[in-house]
């Protein structure tokens, strides 16, 4: 995926940690999560940014006082795409299996996104 484009139209944003304590929460959320959720949330954090999270682990520490991160997720922000634009519904059919077989990525079965993911998957 060709994210310059993106960054290029302003859509999206490339972040890093910039203060010492960004850094200092990166490496301590490092000890529990993955390296990229925690620069993500080392950054939403001192940022006052929500949080875009799949991963269950990440998104729990958001929620730990002391950090207490708003969170978001995949299935939430693509359910509400077709606000947006009617015609992002049919992009949905299109890009939710292409999401699902290109990242891996499906919500689990205990979700509340999940019936509404796999009405779009196609067998």
């Amino acid at each position: 995926m060709d994210l310059q484009t993106s960054i290029q139209r302003g859509v999206l944003t490339s972040l890093r940690p910039e203060s010492e304590k960004q850094i200092e929460d990166y490496v301590d959320y490092a000890t529990e999560i993955d390296d990229g959720e925690a620069q993500a949330l080392a950054i939403a954090k001192n940022r006052d940014f929500i949080l875009l999270a799949d991963d269950r682990r990440a998104a729990r520490l958001a929620q730990r006082p002391g950090i207490n991160v708003r969170t978001t997720s995949t299935p939430a922000v693509l359910q509400s795409w077709p606000r947006l634009s009617i015609e992002n519904e049919h992009k949905l059919t299109v890009n939710i299996p292409r999401i699902a077989d290109l990242a891996r990525f499906a919500p689990a079965s205990d979700s509340a996104f999940f019936s509404w993911w796999k009405r779009y998957m196609t067998d």
